[in-house]
This record gives C-alpha cells, structure tokens and sequence, in this order.
C-alpha cells in the first residue's frame, strides 16, 4: 500500500509550497473580507447608495416636463371655463 504514494523529498517539497501558496491566498481573501464586513465600510457603502438613490438630478428633465404639462392643462382649463362668461361692458366704460 505504500507503493502508490510517492514520498520522495521533491515531491513532498511541492506539497508544502502549495499548501503555503493556498494559505496565504486565503489569508488575503479573508482579510477582504473582513474589510468589507467592517461597520465603517458597510456604513460608508450605504451612504453611497443613498445618495445615489437620493439624486434628483436624473429626473430634472421629467420633472420639468410634468410641471409644464400641469402648467399648461390648468391654463387650458382655465380658459375653458371663462369663455363664456360676457365681458361686463357696463362696468369699464369710459364716461364721455
């Protein structure tokens, strides 16, 4: 049984360069995160999303185009609504 290991000393020499190799692969993959997890991190990430979510500067233009729409609907209804009302002549006219 101990015929299908191979012991020999470059080959254990590999094993241990690749196990040292993986060990500090994960060290730093676990120290991201760590990073990542840490509460000043997430805290800064969230007020980044925030803002970003907050931003009203993509939605000017619509903005803008909703309130000229508003603007021009209540002109258009309020024309509609004094136009047939008579002009009360007898109020502004001019004494001779």
């Amino acid at each position: 049984m101990n015929e299908r290991y191979d012991t020999s000393a470059p080959q254990m020499a590999a094993i241990e360069t690749d196990i040292a190799r993986t060990r500090a692969s994960l060290d730093r993959k676990l120290h991201e995160i760590e990073r990542r997890l840490a509460p000043d991190h997430v805290k800064a990430e969230l007020k980044d999303a925030l803002k970003r979510r907050v931003n009203p500067e993509p939605y000017l233009g619509w903005i803008a185009t909703g309130l000229v729409a508003v603007g021009g609907w209540m002109a258009v209804r309020g024309a509609r609504r004094h136009r047939d009302v008579d002009f009360p002549v007898a109020d502004y006219s001019i004494p001779t």
